[in-house]
């Protein structure tokens, strides 16, 4: 009879278990599909989250080097500024002068050209004196080019 009360309950309470089993089987996968779904959340935020420092300490050091190449930059900034300062330099001194030795000695030569002519000395004092003017005046009419070379040397032998 115990077997029989046994087998009976065993019956009856089988369809209740597996009743329970398929009511609370969702509950159960749903609050595991829960717990998976909050633990890949949290996986991904903890892969974004050191993506976003990985890429933080790249820009850290990116600014540092920028910062320790800052210096030099701005060395090599300043002396590329004075050489083309220097270069305007030699270019001013060189237009200038050209310009006043040239009207120098061409004012020099014909003012001793005329003078001789108009005094009428000696001719061997005449002739001096002539060719000592045509010299100034070729040195007026050359002068300009060669200061322009000299500058021009200078300016290649110092800033090249």
């Amino acid at each position: 009879m115990r077997k029989l009360s046994i087998f009976k309950l065993a019956l009856l309470t089988t369809p209740a278990f597996i009743w329970s089993l398929c009511v609370t089987s969702p509950v159960v996968a749903a609050q595991d599909d829960a717990t998976r779904i909050s633990a890949g959340q949290r996986a991904a935020t903890a892969i974004q989250q050191r993506d976003v420092e990985v890429a933080l300490q790249q820009q850290r050091e990116a600014e540092a080097d920028v910062r320790q190449r800052l210096p030099i930059m701005a060395m090599e900034r300043r002396s590329e500024t004075a050489i083309a300062n220097n270069r305007h330099n030699l270019r001013v001194i060189d237009n200038v002068l050209g310009k006043v030795l040239e009207i120098l000695s061409l004012a020099l030569g014909v003012a001793m050209i005329v003078s001789s002519v108009v005094e009428q000395k000696e001719k061997k004092e005449e002739i001096a004196r002539i060719s000592v003017g045509a010299g100034f005046v070729l040195f007026g009419l050359f002068c300009p080019p060669m200061i322009h070379s000299i500058c021009e040397f200078i300016s290649l032998s110092l800033f090249h």
